[in-house]
């Protein structure tokens, strides 16, 4: 082929150029987009068409063997050359090998030299200088390629930081028309990747964009492949050509952010068009190519040619963010985003052209979703690429590469490949799933529709046979004739048809005045009509996949169910523990999932009509469509829905659990209010209809739940020990099982006097949590700092230790004489209102309870009739609705908890401390009563005594200090022997003062005395290299010294030692020669 092919340079080539105009439109203010005519090398014209390679190969002592086997790789690629190529290697220093390289043999028959350090700065100089030497002689004639390999970070000599701005310099001065082109090879982590984006940033000027920014290998093993792959590249280039574009008016952008230029060498592959983002205030008219002046013309908006021209700005934005010291990414946002805007406009402009407002159904739904995702997703990816572009910050060079050639993955693809790993053919089994439903949803929709027509009185039956006329009036008057007698599963032809088309649905809707239930505002669809469209377009798993569905998330967008907008906290531990969200809003107007599916993955805003955006629902059982309801809940494919809502992936779901903590969390919401609508009581109903019915699925459920109900009505622990993930259980059973025997003692004032201490408890963890940034320990002590501010506790106030020479007493003796008294302080934290505020919700709660409660005692049949009212419709339950809504006077925090206001104050102060000071499950066990005068006193106490026990360990640390000094002087003053005896059988098993100590004494016998090898002898092997040198060791007759005065001075010092903890310590057996065994110490604790 010969590179002549591949990189063509030759002046007069617009000889062949197609004799038509540039073209250009505008990109955003200020912005043109400007498409050059197309450009092709011409032939049979007499210019020779001329490339050189001058490789810059790392030969330090890291790279081994990989320099002769990166050699030999280079050697393939002179063949594309068609001047003399070069050789340049690089170690201590750099070394051209060769300038006259014309065959793979020349470049193989290369000796390299003995390998060293890394000097990449001097083995780039080396081939820049002779690449400029070249072009003095032959100015703007040859185009110069300069690859650089290194597997490790530049070591030795000036940085490249210094040098490739000064080699910038150089080529500006003595070369300004010099073409080159800088390819990047990085092998290993060891690399650095910002060095070689430094060099192209500072050295290139012709960009190759056909090539990756950097070709990198994680290892030398793969080394051969990386530059296989390069070759290939080269190869791609191989009916390309260069040409120099220059502009009158206005200026190209190179990189965004950066000042535009005049003119600019461009390399212009196979038979594309080129394409430039020109700044300039007006449209040019004109551009001169090579130096000929080519018309420019207004074009029509080309969002595929934006997207490439974009595209190619943003991959020289990655490059400035690597290797330039200084790169403005409030700039580059500036100038791109208007870009991509003008393209996003366009783009939304085409898709409402083309938009079929009139298609409906599931599939019309998701073909639209898709023309949509398709038509702007363009404009979306460039807006995240120069996101991630600008945010991108990372010194390393795995990272730095990966960034650079895009092989980063996000986080969505990872879960969906870890799904797809773990759950082969997942995806058809869902679909299976979803048909299998649709055939139990058929019948169940037939049996709802025929109890709501079993209920109607027989002048709407009457009226409803009236509104149709022949066969169709025929059958419907057989229907409410005898609606018990209907076979839903075996009935003919004629009467299935009519039950399943929607038509009996519409004229119950008109005649029994919306029995049918309320519809979503996204799809005007009730419950019974979204369910049936499931069944008409999903009965067959044929039907689905035909429709277009290749994922998961499209057959939610497919198929769906109404529920309950939801406004939903996450916190990072809710895919362990999904009770750990908070759920601040549930909405009245339904919506229906799959909608708000494909709105959301469209990338669409849905607000609420009550106002505020949605993006969750709460799916329930709807009493409105019972049977039907249930058996579409059941279906996996709303367990995905479940885990997103929680965890906002589609593979986190473990169980019903999930679903249980959304019903929970929602109703505290409603019943939390302090003034609920009856609307808000309505949807409080509907969740516990929809719970209780979710646990005759799930016996264990119900189970589980009768036993924290239990546990509240006996006034046992509520801690998440004890099983409580979350208050809101609590009091979801509370609700949907008040009328169970016993229930009255849930809501008595010490079951309300517990969940508001736990619940208190539970938020207080989470505030200094979230404080402490997650740290447990940090989170303690940011709460004991805070109760110790609103209690009035100080340092002065707790006991001090005694004097270092003085023994402490016992430690219930300090606690008897410590002061009890407590000085509350609102305005260091206000406790009071903490207290009203985080459990006033509790309160609404209980509430709620006690007026359903009673609601269901007058009217009789407890739960099970009301739901079987709630089935009948709206009016069969208003009663309860009315009553409960009257009753919900909230008791005030002494009447619930059962004490008297005028300790308000006090009690407030103690809940708090208590709630705070013991957060924890393990701490939440035998608590004294907070309304007790004595508990706080207890609680200022313990916080007392705590500053106490730390004057103790002060007193302490001071105490080892000296004690480690007179364990360094007894092992200076000892023979080898007592020392060796001091050491024991492992230097290593010694606490980390008394190694350090008797390491000291050694040392100040001197170098290769007896105690410095006694010790290194039973030291780790590591140690000893480190240690065992003569650097380490001080002067023998500083030894003399030290040794004579520690001697002297030992006695004292041991007769000194202070007396401050009870218990004895004697001297050890081995040393009865140097000290009388009399001495003894009173400490809690021995030396080493």
């Amino acid at each position: 082929l010969g590179f002549h092919r591949v990189i063509a340079l030759h002046q007069g080539m617009v000889d062949d150029v197609s004799k038509g105009s540039g073209h250009c439109f505008q990109l955003g203010p200020a912005r043109w987009l400007l498409q050059l005519p197309k450009i092709t090398p011409s032939e049979g014209n007499g210019q020779t068409r001329r490339a050189a390679f001058h490789f810059c190969l790392d030969n330090s002592a890291s790279m081994g063997s990989a320099s002769r086997e990166a050699r030999d790789c280079f050697a393939q690629l002179i063949m594309y050359a068609s001047e003399p190529c070069s050789l340049t290697v690089f170690a201590n220093k750099a070394q051209v090998l060769g300038d006259s390289l014309m065959t793979p043999a020349d470049i193989r028959s290369l000796q390299l030299p003995q390998q060293g350090q890394t000097d990449i700065s001097s083995g780039v100089q080396q081939g820049v200088e002779l690449i400029v030497a070249r072009e003095i002689a032959e100015p703007g004639v040859v185009h110069h390629v300069l690859f650089i390999l290194s597997d490790g970070q530049h070591n030795v000599g000036p940085s490249p930081a210094q040098t490739f701005p000064k080699l910038a310099a150089y080529i500006r001065a003595k070369a300004p028309l010099l073409r080159l082109s800088v390819v990047v090879i990085g092998i290993s982590a060891s690399s650095r990747t910002s060095d070689g984006m430094l060099g192209r940033t500072e050295l290139e000027t012709v960009p190759l964009h056909g090539l990756q920014p950097i070709y990198f290998a994680d290892h030398s093993r793969d080394m051969p492949s990386v530059l296989d792959e390069l070759g290939g590249g080269i190869r791609d280039l191989s009916d390309g050509c260069l040409a120099r574009v220059e502009l009158s008016g206005g200026g190209f952008v190179r990189v965004p952010g950066e000042a535009p230029v005049k003119c600019v060498e461009a390399f212009v592959q196979g038979s594309a068009r080129l394409s430039f983002i020109v700044q300039a205030e007006e449209m040019p008219h004109s551009v001169l190519i090579d130096g000929v002046v080519f018309p420019v013309v207004e074009a029509a908006f080309d969002d595929a040619a934006a997207a490439m021209a974009l595209q190619a700005l943003i991959s020289a934005l990655r490059e400035r963010v690597v290797g330039s010291r200084i790169f403005d990414g409030a700039a580059a946002i500036a100038f791109l985003d208007p870009c991509i805007k003008a393209m996003q406009d366009y783009q939304e402009t085409c898709l409402a052209a083309t938009t079929d407002t009139e298609l409906l159904g599931p599939a019309a739904r998701l073909r639209q979703h898709k023309a949509q995702a398709t038509a702007l997703h363009g404009a979306r990816y460039l807006r995240n690429q120069m996101a991630e572009a600008v945010a991108f910050h990372s010194n390393d060079s795995v990272e730095q590469a990966r960034f650079l050639t895009g092989a980063t993955k996000k986080y969505g693809a990872k879960a969906l490949r870890r799904a797809a790993d773990v759950n082969a053919g997942g995806f058809a089994a869902r679909v299976e799933e979803v048909a299998s439903t649709a055939q139990l949803l058929r019948v169940a929709l037939r049996r709802d529709l025929i109890r709501h027509i079993a209920r109607l009185t027989p002048e709407q039956r009457a009226g409803s046979a009236s509104r149709l006329a022949g066969s169709e009036a025929t059958v419907l008057r057989d229907i409410l004739h005898q609606p018990e007698l209907v076979d839903t599963e075996g009935c003919d032809a004629s009467m299935a048809a009519l039950l399943d088309n929607g038509t009996v649905a519409e004229l119950l809707r008109t005649v029994a005045g919306g029995t049918m239930g309320p519809v979503s505002y996204l799809s005007l669809l009730s419950q019974w009509e979204q369910l049936a469209e499931w069944v008409t377009h999903a009965a067959d798993p044929s039907q689905i996949v035909s429709a277009g569905v290749t994922t998961e998330y499209e057959l939610l967008m497919y198929v769906g169910m109404l529920g309950f907008p939801i406004n939903v906290h996450r916190s990072a531990a809710a895919q362990m523990d999904p009770f750990q969200i908070n759920i601040s809003t549930v909405h009245a107007a339904p919506a229906d999932s799959a909608s708000l599916c494909c709105a959301l993955q469209s990338e669409q805003s849905i607000s609420a009509p009550e106002g505020g955006e949605v993006k969750d629902l709460l799916l329930l059982v709807d009493p409105d469509c019972p049977e039907a309801s249930r058996i579409a809940l059941k279906c996996r494919l709303f367990d995905l829905y479940t885990s997103v809502v929680l965890c906002r992936d589609l593979h986190m779901y473990s169980g019903v659990h999930m679903r249980i903590a959304l019903h929970a969390h929602a109703l505290v919401s409603l019943i939390g209010n302090g003034a609920p609508t009856k609307a808000d009581l309505d949807i409080a109903l509907r969740i516990c209809y929809s719970v209780r019915k979710i646990w005759e699925d799930v016996p264990d459920s119900r189970k589980e739940y009768g036993n924290l109900l239990c546990r509240l009505l006996h006034w046992d622990e509520l801690t998440a020990a004890d099983g409580v993930n979350d208050t809101s259980q609590l009091l979801l059973a509370l609700t949907a099982l008040c009328d169970n025997d016993g229930a009255n003692y849930g809501i008595a004032a010490p079951a309300v006097l517990m969940l508001v201490n736990e619940t208190l408890s539970r938020r207080a963890r989470v505030h200094f949590r979230s404080q402490a940034g997650g740290e447990a320990s940090q989170a303690k002590i940011r709460a004991i700092t805070c109760v110790r501010g609103f209690l009035g506790v100080t340092d002065d106030s707790a006991p001090q230790a005694q004097e270092q020479d003085e023994p402490e007493p016992l430690r219930a003796e300090v606690e008897a004489m410590c002061r009890r008294d407590v000085k509350l302080d609102h305005s260091a934290f206000d406790f009071q209102r903490w207290v009203l505020d985080k459990t006033l919700p509790v309160l609404h709660a209980v509430a709620f309870a006690t007026a359903l409660r009673e609601a269901l005692a007058q009217r009789g049949g407890g739960w099970e009739q009301l739901e079987a009212d709630m089935e009948a419709g709206h009016a069969a339950y208003a009663d309860v609705l009315a009553f409960v809504h009257g009753c919900t006077a909230t008791a005030e925090l002494p009447e619930a908890c059962d004490f008297g206001g005028v300790a308000l104050e006090r009690v407030c102060a103690t809940m708090a401390a208590q709630a705070m000071l013991c957060s924890d499950s393990c701490e939440r066990h035998n608590l004294p009563d907070v309304r007790e005068a004595d508990t706080l006193s207890q609680i200022a106490v313990r916080l007392r005594m705590d500053t106490y026990a730390g004057h103790v360990a002060a007193k302490m640390r001071d105490w080892r200090a000296v004690a480690l000094d007179v364990t360094a002087a007894r092992a200076r003053a000892a023979d080898i022997g007592q020392f060796q005896a001091m050491l024991g059988s492992h230097a290593h098993g010694l606490t980390k003062g008394a190694f350090w100590g008797l390491w000291d004494a050694a040392k100040h016998d001197g170098y290769g005395g007896e105690k410095v090898r006694a010790f290194l002898e039973r030291a780790n092997g590591e140690f000893a290299n480190k240690y065992g040198s003569k650097d380490c060791a001080s002067s023998s007759a500083a030894l003399t010294v030290y040794a004579a005065h520690d001697a002297a001075n030992l006695g004292a010092s041991l007769r000194q030692t202070p007396r401050i903890m009870t218990g004895s310590y004697r001297m050890p057996t081995a040393l009865p020669h140097m000290y009388s065994t009399d001495v003894i110490l009173d400490v809690s604790w021995g030396f080493g």
